[in-house]
Formats: structure tokens, sequence, C-alpha cells
């Protein structure tokens, strides 16, 4: 039987302490996050040490305990943006400048959801514009089949 295996090639290297990951969030704690940001959370948790860091109003993150984190202190930055795609605080400011610097200095950026269009404040992305859509309900399957309905024209 053949072995299969993975192979994980990235800014980190593999050892064997968990991955410092900071969740990056706006809201004002987790219990005000939606649904799709606390399954995020949770998948982070899943991944390595996973430690809360909340926007505050100048820009820069803290902790839960309301300690003063930067970026620089882990090894990856996530931002999950699945509740809405409007653009947040996240995109401007104090905040935009150190997950940008995060990345430049090798270290690991996820961005998931509407966070995507995020690598255009990066400059991550030069040669196409991210757009943002509110796709609506987009999840609900009574949406689709009403869409996919096609009449035919009457054979009289």
């Amino acid at each position: 039987m053949p072995a299969v295996g993975i192979v994980l090639v990235g800014t980190v290297s593999l050892c064997a302490e968990p991955w410092q990951i900071a969740f990056l969030a706006v809201e004002p704690s987790l219990e005000r996050a939606g649904p799709h940001n606390r399954a995020a959370w949770e998948t982070a948790a899943t991944l390595g040490e996973v430690t809360l860091l909340l926007r505050r109003a100048n820009g820069s993150f803290e902790d839960s305990s309301g300690n003063v984190r930067r970026l620089s202190e882990f090894d990856v930055a996530w931002y999950h943006q699945g509740d809405a795609i409007r653009r947040t605080a996240m995109y401007q400011g104090e905040s935009l400048a150190e997950i940008r610097r995060l990345a430049q200095n090798g270290r690991g950026v996820l961005l998931s959801g509407g966070a995507l269009a995020m690598v255009a404040q990066l400059g991550l992305e030069t040669e196409i514009r991210p757009q943002r859509h509110d796709l609506g309900n987009y999840r609900d399957p009574g949406a689709w089949s009403r869409s996919r309905r096609r009449t035919r024209p009457s054979r009289a």
C-alpha cells in the first residue's frame, strides 16, 4: 500500500510547538461576532494556540484581558469576514499597516470570506481589483431553484 502524506510549505517552520495564531476581530467581543466568524474562531482553535485580538479605536489590537498586543508576537494573523462583506475599520489605519508589516516580514496572513478583498488594500494583489457583492440569500436552495426555472415558449 503506498504511503500518503501532506507537506506543508509556508513561512512558519514546522516544529513540535503549536502555531501562535492571532484571530482578528472588529467586533467588541467573541459573543458579539456572527455565527460564521465564531465558526472560523472554533476552527482556528483546532490549528494552534489562538488568541482573539480585538481592534481598538486607534487601530491597535488588544486581547480579551485588555492588553495591547502586536501581530509580530504571532506566527499567523487570521481575519475572517463571513457574516458581512462591508468594509470594516480593519481595512484602514494602523490595523491594516500592522497586517501589511506582518506579511512583509515573512509571517502568515490568512484572509478568508469577505476579508479576501483586503488583498487590494494590503498591496498583495496588483493585477486585479477584488469586487465585493452582497450575495443575499445565495445559501437558500429555494433561491437557486427559482433562478434556474426557464419557461418554454408555447407551440401553438
